[in-house]
């Protein structure tokens, strides 16, 4: 991976099917499972409409020290009117977005 540090230590949940398709209660158990694991940065790049059993997740890793990064989505919409971009709208996390080589919004990001 570019830009990671040659001693940072990975580690992958998958909380989708080969298919892609999950369900928001994987995504939260992954979250809390890397949080014990006492990851610091949790990558989640994926959306959901917002769930409690999630949110819960997102705080559980914030009060462990985990930082919680989410994609905003890929609908081309404000995040903020986006159903299905959570964990990223929570307060808790950092949500991030796609850009260009130019350095602008790419046209399928939130």
């Amino acid at each position: 991976m570019a830009g990671v540090d040659w001693s940072a230590k990975l580690l992958a949940v998958r909380v989708l099917n080969a298919q892609g398709g999950g369900w928001v209660r994987d995504t939260a158990e992954g979250i809390v499972y890397a949080a014990k694991l006492g990851a610091k940065v949790i990558n989640v790049s994926l959306g959901w409409d917002n769930a409690d059993v999630l949110r819960q997740a997102v705080n559980f890793a914030e009060s462990k020290g985990s930082l919680v990064i989410a994609a905003a989505t890929n609908h081309s919409t404000d995040t903020s009117s986006d159903a299905n971009a959570y964990p990223a709208r929570y307060p808790e996390a950092l949500a991030v977005g796609a850009f260009t080589s130019n350095g602008d919004r790419a046209y399928y990001s939130n």
